[in-house]
């Protein structure tokens, strides 16, 4: 599910752990978009429609990354949870936890492109992604 023209997660994480960004670090990065990933989307596709594109997110980066399938909530309906991420994300280093970070979020990248097309995509997620690229000083790892 990789879009080779969507947003460049993977070069702006890398270079967040670069730069000395803790898995934590990352970790607050990624709870922040999908937060507002979350807000976003629930009020188009409700909140199991989010939580059902999170888990199916999780479900192929843990292709790539495994340790990602222990961040899935059980059961069916189960409501996004971002403490199980945050909690799988503190066990490892800034880079690979940038790097599981991008992964994530081009599945999620991908799937919302081929379920409702770029232009919809952008027209949703465009302030989210852009409010990621920012760089504001509250995502910046302390120097």
């Amino acid at each position: 599910m990789d879009s080779p023209t969507g947003p460049p997660f993977q070069p702006f994480l890398s270079q967040r752990a670069r730069e000395g960004a803790s898995a934590a670090q990352v970790a607050d990065l990624i709870d922040s978009v999908w937060q507002q990933i979350h807000a976003a989307m629930a009020p188009v596709i409700g909140q199991r429609g989010v939580a059902a594109l999170y888990k199916r997110s999780l479900h192929l980066a843990a292709m790539t990354y495994p340790w990602l399938a222990a961040a899935q909530p059980t059961g069916g309906l189960a409501p996004m949870d971002l403490s199980l991420l945050r909690a799988e994300f503190a066990r490892r280093n800034g880079a690979e936890a940038a790097a599981a970070g991008a992964a994530l979020l081009l599945s999620f990248h991908g799937l919302v492109d081929s379920l409702i097309g770029p232009s919809l995509s952008g027209t949703l997620l465009g302030e989210v992604w852009a409010k990621f690229f920012s760089g504001s000083p509250a995502q910046d790892p302390p120097p």
